[in-house]
């Protein structure tokens, strides 16, 4: 796997509730090293009830780790962003340099309350779109009212917002269909990557067979759900220890589990 950024990362130690120690994140980062990955973005917390964390200090902490791994011979590049807590007046706080886009580039990270409602943050994503940024939502699979709106997600993605979730070691790179698991490539017919991409999008929701058959499959499949059964089982099997995140449920079907 090559030039794979981690784009979500709590790495920076005493800056929110991520790494304590600069001990602790150079263990993070051999083990980010190991998986393949060589680059992270920072992105600690802004949220409105913590206190603002200077630019300077992210700048001191990025250089200490930098001098660290040159130490250990960790190859790691790092760069400076944040997970946006999205309130009332975060695009001045924005345009007051208060918080940071990701890499200095017009991609934003940004989380909402859990329970918020889907308009609220609809309009959230759309105020990001307007001014002139491209939001990535933060965890979707936590956000109780997209997940169980009919194309909630389908619609978010629709307006120009990407979408990150913790879905364990699965990552899935939508515009050229291609999967990783585990920092390794994995090769899928387009039936495998539509099934995993469809319980992917709607991480935690439980679908019986023929719900899944109808929506993959298509209404005027003649076969039966034994097909979608060998589909999930090879699935599983391409996947390895990441394939444990499709879940069966006894007479109820399957759904995909993840990441707290």
């Amino acid at each position: 796997m090559k030039n794979f950024i981690d784009i979500h990362s709590h790495i920076l130690p005493g800056v929110d509730d991520g790494a304590d120690s600069f001990e602790v994140s150079m263990q993070m980062l051999r083990y980010a090293a190991a998986d393949g990955i060589t680059g992270i973005i920072c992105t600690p917390h802004n949220k409105p009830d913590r206190r603002h964390v200077p630019f300077s200090k992210l700048v001191s902490g990025v250089e200490k780790l930098r001098e660290m791994m040159a130490e250990e011979a960790v190859s790691m590049e790092l760069h400076i962003g944040s997970e946006l807590y999205y309130r009332s007046g975060i695009m001045e706080e924005m345009r007051n340099d208060m918080a940071r886009t990701m890499a200095g580039s017009q991609y934003v990270l940004v989380e909402f309350n859990p329970l918020a409602d889907y308009e609220y943050l609809r309009n959230g994503i759309y105020t990001f779109l307007m001014g002139g940024y491209h939001p990535i939502l933060a965890h979707a699979e936590r956000y109780g009212n997209i997940i169980t709106r009919k194309r909630g997600i389908e619609d978010l993605i629709d307006m120009g917002c990407c979408i990150q979730v913790n879905a364990g070691s699965i990552t899935l790179q939508p515009a050229s269909q291609k999967v990783w698991a585990n920092g390794r490539e994995i090769s899928l017919t387009f039936k495998e990557y539509e099934l995993l991409s469809y319980l992917m999008s709607n991480p935690g929701q439980v679908f019986g067979r023929e719900q899944l058959l109808n929506h993959v499959w298509g209404y005027d499949f003649e076969g039966t759900t034994r097909t979608e059964d060998t589909h999930i089982k090879t699935l599983r099997h391409k996947l390895g220890d990441a394939g444990r995140s499709i879940v069966t449920l006894i007479r109820s079907g399957y759904k995909f589990e993840v990441t707290p």
